[in-house]
């Protein structure tokens, strides 16, 4: 059987990880990397056989990619958002010092020409470095889908908006538009992959994801109260920021399933 691969960056507490359980996506090994000591004490709890790699600037992704010869690969990665959110100090986007490690991810992006990768970043990166983000993955022959998908719309009881990007290898998605030219009127390869339904393979361009997000709560209130727990209050400060931090696990396992046209 051909080896799938997960190469999870800027894991944290490992949203992607249990995104990919849901989303019903096996990998044979997955990699995960972080500096945050907690996040990674989370992980190695949660996902025993994952394999820590550390700091994302110590990696060497042909050495890892010689590791497994002819396997399958994802990598996933939401990068800091400090740089680019409005809640920051300064939007220095990708010129920022966190929000500029994208450039290592998309170099890993480079090194080990994965089947797929999924991003994600706060909605103000479109106006802090998406051109930018676009420009690389162009750059390393890679084409690119995104969409702003607020964690409301899979019925979160918070609006928290995300921009989700989707990239893939440019001859791949030529060959799947060939693949589906007959099935559709447009030309787009999509073809008979326009379902709502969320356990449907595909590829999800923009519009579907909208699609797909019809009839679900947008209320944006949350019903969650802070209250004494009997938790220390390091720990309560190291697990809220954790959480800050994390990616929506719901939205990202929508996506996935629909990449799986990719695997």
């Amino acid at each position: 059987m051909q080896q799938l691969i997960h190469l999870d960056l800027f894991s944290g507490i490992g949203g992607f990880a249990l995104a990919m359980q849901q989303a019903e996506i096996k990998p044979t090994t997955t990699y995960f990397s972080d500096i945050c000591e907690f996040g990674n004490k989370v992980y190695a709890k949660n996902f025993p056989d994952a394999i820590p790699l550390g700091d994302i600037k110590e990696i060497n992704g042909s050495e890892l990619k010689n590791k497994h010869t002819d396997a399958k690969w994802i990598i996933t990665f939401g990068f800091p958002c400090q740089d680019a959110s409005t809640a920051g100090r300064e939007q220095r986007g990708l010129d920022g010092h966190r929000t500029g490690l994208w450039s290592y991810a998309i170099e890993l992006v480079r090194q080990i020409q994965p089947n797929f990768y999924l991003a994600e970043n706060v909605d103000a990166l479109t106006s802090q470095g998406l051109d930018r983000c676009l420009r690389d993955n162009a750059k390393i022959g890679f084409d690119a889908e995104w969409s702003i998908i607020p964690a409301s719309h899979i019925g979160a009881a918070h609006i928290r908006k995300r921009i989700w990007i989707v990239g893939y290898a440019a001859n791949t998605s030529q060959a799947l538009r060939r693949k589906q030219l007959s099935a559709t009127k447009d030309g787009r390869c999509l073809g008979a992959f326009q379902q709502s339904d969320a356990k449907t393979d595909g590829l999800l361009l923009r519009t579907d994801w909208e699609r797909e997000m019809g009839g679900c709560s947008n209320d944006p209130e949350s019903y969650i109260v802070r209250a004494y727990d009997g938790i220390s209050g390091r720990m309560d400060r190291n697990r809220v920021a954790a959480l800050g931090n994390a990616i929506v696990p719901q939205v990202a396992a929508m996506i996935l399933n629909r990449c799986k046209i990719f695997l």
